[in-house]
């Protein structure tokens, strides 16, 4: 699991079905890996309370401060907000400009390619094209994505270790490539101007993260921002 998470993941559903148990680390975890299985379990929560688990993850996934995650507002208010931000009325716009952005980005890679001996693999290709163009679009065009794809990778390759909460000896590289990732996007929400061509739901979060009492500290909503951000690139 430590060495293919994505192999091992792979190979257990097909051996064991869409839902499956792993014992690791001392503990036991279920993993659902069914978009239809996951779908029903939003859609029933009065069956399947997620709210705890889903703040047990905000901190030990996203490092976030319990003080921010425990005090009440959480769940009462940005949790309704940020599922607001998510109706098809904001995706719409949101899918539109990851089109764009990903049409200008692979103009500017065609006018860049001076060689026919330019190589490169489709993999690697993909993966930084598509990063940049999703992190344009919900960061908006001035995020430096170019810094923030090495943190993201190296958080990426952690995240299912980190998920099962794993030993930070374990994880101890994937927690500094989230931090790193983090702390980027934190002096990014410093700037004045960082809204510009943002998403609606980037800045629906980042307003109601400044706007609760207390404020969320700046770690505490770009860990929140980045819980978004690397949601919509893992998936």
């Amino acid at each position: 699991m430590g060495r293919d998470p994505d192999g091992f993941f792979k190979s257990a559903k097909e051996r064991y079905g869409d839902i499956f148990g792993v014992q690791a680390a001392g503990q036991r975890q279920y993993y659902v890996t069914s978009s239809t299985h996951v779908n029903t379990i939003y859609k029933n929560s009065k069956s399947f309370v997620f709210a705890p688990t889903r703040l047990r993850m905000m901190i030990a996934i996203f490092g976030m401060s319990q003080d921010s995650v425990y005090n009440g507002w959480m769940v009462s208010s940005l949790f309704p907000v940020h599922h607001r931000l998510l109706s098809p009325a904001h995706v719409g716009p949101f899918v539109d400009a990851i089109l764009l952005n990903a049409h200008r980005l692979l103009l500017e890679q065609r006018d860049a390619i001076h060689t026919d001996e330019h190589h490169t693999t489709l993999e690697a290709f993909t993966l930084k094209f598509m990063f940049k163009a999703i992190a344009a679009a919900f960061f908006g065009p001035l995020f430096p994505a170019d810094e923030a794809y090495e943190p993201f990778l190296g958080f990426d390759s952690y995240f299912p270790l980190i998920a099962a909460e794993m030993p930070s000896f374990v994880t101890s590289k994937g927690l500094k490539a989230r931090d790193a990732l983090i702390r980027l996007i934190g002096r990014y929400l410093e700037n004045s101007d960082w809204s510009s061509g943002a998403a609606e739901v980037m800045k629906g979060i980042v307003e109601e993260c400044r706007a609760a009492t207390p404020p969320l500290s700046t770690w505490d909503t770009a860990a929140y921002v980045t819980i978004q951000s690397t949601t919509e690139n893992l998936g």
